[in-house]
C-alpha cells in the first residue's frame, strides 16, 4: 500500500505542477462556442492569451487549467460565439470612398438620384468633382438608362461622375466627356463601350467598363491621411459586424495605408490583396517587395482578370442576346487568346489567378 500511496501522491503533484502552466488573459465560459473544426462541434469555454485562443473545452476544464488570480472571466450566458468572418470578395476602397461621395444605393426613382446630385452641386464650388455610386436604373419606373443631358441640366460647371451599383457602368455629364476627349469620332476601347444617341455616334454619357476606367487617373485623389482615416473607419465598422479577414479588390496603392495601420496597431483584420492585372508584372512584384508583407496580416498574392462585366449593365458576355436588349450579347473584355496569355504571364510571375466571369460566354 505504501508504494502505491507514494505513486499516487507523485502523480497528483505532477498534475498540479502542470496546471496553469500557460497564463491567459481571459476565459470565456458558459457559452455555445462553434469551433469550426467540424460542422457540428460546439464547446462551452475558451481561454484567450494576447488575442489568440489557446484552448477550448468545458467550463470546468478551462477554469481548472488556466485560471490564475489575474485572469478575467467572462460569462457568456449561453450566447453563441462564432469565428471571425472572412469576406472573400470585398472592394474596401470603394466602400471607404462612399463616406465622402454621394451614396445613391437603393434610390427607387430617377428624380431621387437627380435631387441628390442637385444638393451636392449647390454646396460645391465650380470645378469641383461630383462623384457618386450606387444608382440602379432597374429600380426606376422606366428601367431605362439615363443620359448626360439630365446631368448637364444640373451643372455644366462641375464634372459629374456617377458609377452604377455594380461598378461596370458610369453616367457622366458633358464636362467629363470633354475631359476624356470622347466625341463622335472616338472608337470604343477594347473591353468597353461608349453609348451613343440612337442613329448617331454622339456619346450620350453612359460608359461601360474600360470606357470609363481612365477616369480613375483623372479624378483628384484623397491625401494619404484621408485614405488612412477612411479605411480605418471601414475596418472598425466591419469588426463590429464580425469581419476579421478580407480579400480586397482595391487598387494596390492602398497597400501602404494598410502597412501604416499595422504599424500603428490599427489593422484589426487580415488582408489579402486581389491585384488587378497589369502588363508590368515586374513593377507590381517590386512594389510589394519594397512594402514588405506582414505574416498573417497583409499579403498580395492574388491577381484578378476580367472576362466580362455584369448583368445589370448588360455587359456580361452571353451566348445569346439579352431579351430586353436583343442587339447585344454583352462585352467580352479580352479575346480568349489574350486572356490565356495574361493568365500564363501572371502564373509564371507566381500569382494565384482569379477571373471575373458572369455571362455564360464569359465563363
Amino acid at each position: 500500500m505504501k508504494p502505491y500511496f507514494i505513486l499516487v501522491l507523485v502523480a497528483l503533484l505532477f498534475t498540479l505542477s502542470c496546471r496553469r502552466e500557460v497564463p491567459v488573459d481571459t476565459i470565456f465560459y458558459n457559452g455555445k462556442i462553434f469551433t469550426a473544426r467540424t460542422p457540428s462541434e460546439f464547446v462551452e469555454a475558451m481561454a484567450v492569451k494576447d488575442g489568440v485562443i489557446v484552448a477550448v473545452g468545458t467550463t470546468e476544464e478551462m477554469f481548472d487549467a488556466y485560471l490564475p488570480a489575474d485572469t478575467t472571466g467572462v460569462d457568456l450566458k449561453n450566447r453563441l460565439v462564432l469565428p471571425g468572418f472572412h469576406d472573400a470578395h470585398l472592394h474596401v476602397w470603394n466602400g471607404a470612398k462612399l463616406q465622402r461621395e454621394l451614396d445613391l444605393r437603393g434610390l427607387t426613382s430617377l428624380e431621387a438620384v437627380l435631387q441628390k446630385v442637385r444638393e451636392a452641386v449647390a454646396q460645391a464650388p465650380p470645378g469641383e468633382w461630383i462623384i457618386g455610386r450606387g444608382w440602379d436604373h432597374e429600380l426606376w419606373a422606366t428601367r431605362k438608362l439615363p443620359d448626360r443631358k439630365l446631368l448637364d441640366a444640373i451643372s455644366r460647371k462641375h464634372p459629374i461622375y456617377l458609377k452604377r451599383v455594380d461598378g461596370h457602368a458610369a453616367w457622366v455629364n458633358s464636362v467629363v466627356l470633354r475631359l476624356l476627349r470622347y466625341t463622335e469620332h472616338t472608337e470604343d476601347p477594347e473591353g468597353g463601350k461608349i453609348m451613343r444617341y440612337p442613329g448617331t455616334r454622339i456619346p450620350n454619357g453612359i460608359l461601360f467598363d474600360a470606357a470609363f476606367e481612365l477616369l480613375d487617373k483623372i479624378v483628384p485623389e484623397p491625401t494619404f491621411t484621408q485614405k488612412y482615416e477612411l479605411v480605418k473607419s471601414i475596418i472598425e465598422k466591419a469588426n463590429r459586424l464580425g469581419v476579421t479577414a478580407v480579400t480586397d479588390n482595391s487598387p494596390l496603392d492602398l497597400y501602404p495605408v494598410y502597412a501604416e495601420l499595422q504599424k500603428n496597431q490599427a489593422l484589426t483584420w487580415r488582408v489579402n490583396f486581389f491585384i488587378s492585372y497589369t502588363e508590368n508584372l515586374d513593377s507590381v512584384k517590386a512594389f510589394i517587395a519594397r512594402q514588405g508583407e506582414i505574416p498573417h496580416h497583409l499579403q498580395a498574392r492574388l491577381m484578378k482578370l476580367y472576362a466580362d462585366g455584369s448583368l445589370g449593365s448588360r455587359t456580361a458576355y452571353l451566348k445569346q442576346p439579352y431579351t430586353d436588349a436583343p442587339e447585344s450579347v454583352g462585352i467580352p473584355r479580352y479575346s480568349p487568346e489574350a486572356l490565356t496569355e495574361m493568365v500564363r504571364r501572371a502564373d509564371s510571375a507566381g500569382f494565384q489567378i482569379g477571373i471575373h466571369g458572369i455571362g455564360d460566354a464569359g465563363v
